[in-house]
């Protein structure tokens, strides 16, 4: 370092001289290995001149146990060697290993999981449940806390067929392990057996814990519906099986045109035999009748259109109107609205010529029909019923 009196360097003293060394830089992040034996695991990591470590082992914590307060984290200090051996640790158990390496730069950390190795097979499942559809059974365990934690697997017998399963089902708990049987035969018993297991191979796996479940009625199947229609009644019958109940609807049928049907028009049952006699019906009408059959399974519905009988001749045709050209008569009417609406067809007599008519050729209404008569003479008056 020199004193200057001039802006150019010129003037300068002799120079005062200083040696000074940096310090060392902070540890790098460690390359850590761990060698896990059945109560001891091995530790090693990379390690540069001038640092020294500290180290921590603690049990590692499971969703549903109790915390791992601070007596149970060891804690190794101011070791200046690169590895530790860690001794007195329970078999088949999760750990978690801690290397803070630190000198006067700073320090740096890297910790790592591991697991020692199985003496022996684990202990059974705990708090086995099961619910059940008529198709699937779902079950539901409690995970194991340490020292029994480091479960790879889970073997699942049905019957014959043991699938290993690791991937839990349930959204609700990290506590807990569920597994859905599926594609089952409804209102049948199941075995099942399930064993914790601790190699990925399926073999040091505990002592099974079994349950019997037994699936759910199916489902109903549509119903086969047979409706026998009288003046005013209809005798309605169905296919049933056992645990069977059944809701049932009546309606009269709606018409383009006329008055919409509201809800007092609709007529419900309830029944637990598979047939009902529906009395007090309008005759010659159109109605619905509607079975649905359910059960804890489920439910299913069958609908059925059918008219009651006629008692006598319907009333006349109503709104008759017609159009004419040289060579045709247009004629035009209102269809019926219920009580009156089961019409089959209608009779058109020209002069002595009688047609017997049911498609209508109206496109502009689907409440009225519409029948053109051709072939007709010009200027001639004709007498149409």
């Amino acid at each position: 370092v020199q004193n200057c009196a001039a802006d150019l360097y010129s003037a300068c003293s002799a120079a005062e001289v200083i040696s000074v060394t940096t310090r060392l830089a902070p540890p790098a992040v460690l390359h850590l290995n761990v060698t896990p034996a059945v109560t001891s695991a091995g530790v090693a990591w990379t390690a540069l001149r001038g640092q020294f470590f500290n180290v921590t082992l603690g049990m590692t914590g499971r969703a549903g146990c109790a915390s791992n307060d601070v007596e149970n984290v060891q804690h190794f200090r101011n070791l200046s060697t690169a590895a530790l051996q860690l001794p007195l640790l329970q078999a088949y158990t999760e750990y978690e290993v801690c290397v803070y390496a630190y000198n006067e730069g700073g320090e740096n950390q890297k910790c790592e999981v591991f697991e020692t190795l199985p003496d022996k097979a684990p202990g059974p499942v705990e708090k086995l449940t099961s619910s059940a559809t008529s198709t699937s059974i779902s079950l539901r365990w409690r995970k194991p806390c340490p020292p029994m934690a480091a479960i790879r697997g889970y073997r699942v017998k049905v019957d014959t067929v043991t699938p290993y399963v690791q991937a839990s089902e349930c959204s609700d708990s990290a506590a807990h392990f569920c597994h859905t049987i599926k594609e089952l035969q409804p209102e049948r018993t199941y075995n099942i057996e399930v064993q914790n297991c601790a190699t990925d191979d399926g073999r040091a796996c505990s002592a099974p814990e079994a349950i019997n479940v037994t699936t759910g009625l199916a489902a109903p199947a549509v119903p086969h519906l047979t409706v026998a229609p009288a003046t005013t009644s209809a005798s309605v019958i169905w296919t049933a099986q056992r645990g069977q109940f059944f809701n049932m609807t009546l309606e009269m049928t709606g018409r383009a045109g006329c008055s919409s049907n509201d809800v007092e028009n609709v007529q419900r049952f309830q029944s637990s035999t598979a047939a009902l006699q529906l009395t007090q019906l309008q005759a010659y009408t159109e109605y619905e009748v509607c079975v649905y059959a359910y059960n804890e399974g489920g439910a299913n519905k069958k609908c059925e259109v059918f008219e009651t009988l006629q008692d006598e001749a319907p009333g006349p045709v109503e709104e008759l109107t017609s159009s004419t050209k040289s060579t045709s008569i247009s004629l035009r009417w209102r269809k019926p609205c219920p009580p009156m609406a089961a019409i089959r067809g209608y009779r058109v007599k020209v002069a002595t010529v009688t047609h017997y008519v049911q498609a209508s050729k109206c496109s502009d209404s689907a409440a009225h029909f519409c029948h053109t008569i051709p072939g007709l003479q010009p200027e001639r008056t004709y007498n149409i019923e």
